[in-house]
């Protein structure tokens, strides 16, 4: 007796009676499957496709070592974050992908490199500075024409070795001597004859300038009564002595030059006995005159000094201050002579400098300005110094003063 429609019911079916070949094609829809009953093994091959795979639904554990091959990822999903560090080696780079933007700054040493990889067209404009160029890297090959000027030689550096007289081409073949237009004077530089040039006996008088040669010039005790003349041009004759003149007449632009003529004495003029009767008198000693050779044992040696300015600007505000001339005057010296310039107004009072401002009446001076405001005072002094070397001013503020060391007495 047939069976009608959805007579057997579940529990008329008997565990495992349902077989495969009991179940229709098609007949096992999503509800008749129970959670997590697809296992595996009942997946067939290549049957889940991309559109079986939900959103976001393959993870990391999931993904087989090696599985996301070039194809699998994306255009533009391999980001900044997604490369691990130093993980581009040089051979991810593809060739000229590193482009100047890409370089950080100073990231280039010298060990990156390559031998003769910097070329000339690689160096921008005066980017080689001095401090770039390798002792002894310019040499003769690398120097252009006319690229030594004079300012680029060292003074001193020119030594008679380097000097060529030889013509450049065309015409080469050296110079012929002697020279020919001789050397003309604004071709020498100045002071570049020294004694060492000079031939014997080749300054004659008339390269003498007049007035140029001055007592320092001339030798000790070098000078006959023969060679000496006045301005007359005569030489003294047997037994005339010198008379010295001071007249403004032979030179107006120097009033105080002073000349000679030759006299015999007895025809008003005395001859000289000795003891010389009265002493002679400071102005009557020529300035200079008394040279070391000519001091007595005790009496001590001056040393005179080159000046060429002044040696300390005083600072005058009615206060005591110091000159420290140790720098200066050696150790043990007894005094110095000082030159002084100084300017004040009429109001100004005085600048007194002393070795010693306590007892400063004894061993000081007073300098006082000149009657007219702003002219310049200079004259000399001769101060005592004592073992330190200092010495004590003070002044009006009115007042400006310089001072200059000639020399000290030891």
């Amino acid at each position: 007796m047939p069976l009608l429609p959805n007579e057997v019911k579940t529990e008329n079916i008997t565990n495992r009676a349902v077989t495969a070949p009991k179940i229709a094609d098609g007949a096992i829809s999503t509800v008749k499957l129970g959670q997590k009953v697809v296992s595996t093994e009942k997946i067939a091959n290549q049957a889940v496709t991309a559109y079986k795979i939900g959103q976001a639904q393959v993870t990391t554990s999931r993904l087989k070592n090696a599985g996301v091959t070039t194809e699998k990822i994306a255009t533009g999903a391999v980001v900044a974050s997604k490369i691990a560090d130093n993980a581009v080696t040089v051979t991810k780079l593809k060739s000229s992908s590193v482009i100047t933007e890409k370089i950080a700054d100073n990231a280039v040493t010298t060990k990156k490199l390559q031998d003769g990889a910097v070329k000339t067209d690689k160096i921008a404009f005066r980017a080689v500075t001095t401090a770039k160029i390798a002792a002894g890297a310019v040499r003769s090959p690398q120097l252009s024409a006319n690229a030594v000027t004079t300012e680029k030689i060292q003074n001193g550096a020119v030594t008679p070795a380097k000097l060529s007289f030889t013509l450049p081409p065309p015409g080469g073949g050296g110079i012929a001597r002697p020279l020919t237009p001789p050397v003309a004077t604004d071709e020498i530089a100045d002071a570049s004859v020294t004694a060492d040039k000079l031939a014997t006996d080749s300054v004659t008088q008339t390269k003498i300038a007049r007035n140029t040669v001055g007592w320092s010039e001339i030798r000790e005790q070098s000078l006959e009564p023969e060679q000496i003349k006045t301005l007359s041009g005569e030489p003294p004759t047997d037994g005339q002595v010198p008379v010295y003149d001071e007249s403004a007449e032979l030179d107006p632009l120097n009033p105080t030059y002073w000349w000679f003529r030759w006299e015999t004495p007895g025809a008003g003029v005395p001859g000289v006995t000795r003891p010389i009767t009265p002493p002679i008198a400071t102005d009557e000693i020529a300035d200079g005159a008394v040279t070391p050779d000519k001091a007595s044992a005790g009496f001590g040696r001056y040393v005179p000094r080159l000046v060429t300015g002044a040696d300390f600007t005083l600072t005058l505000d009615y206060t005591w201050r110091e000159i420290d001339l140790s720098g200066i005057v050696p150790a043990g010296a007894r005094g110095v002579i000082l030159r002084v310039e100084r300017v004040g107004t009429k109001d100004s009072e005085s600048v007194i400098i002393t070795a010693d401002r306590i007892a400063y009446a004894a061993t000081s001076i007073r300098l006082r300005p000149a009657p007219d405001p702003d002219e310049v005072v200079i004259d000399t002094h001769t101060l005592p110094i004592l073992a330190d070397r200092i010495l004590d001013y003070y002044g009006d503020a009115d007042m400006s003063a310089w001072v200059a060391v000639l020399g000290w007495f030891i």
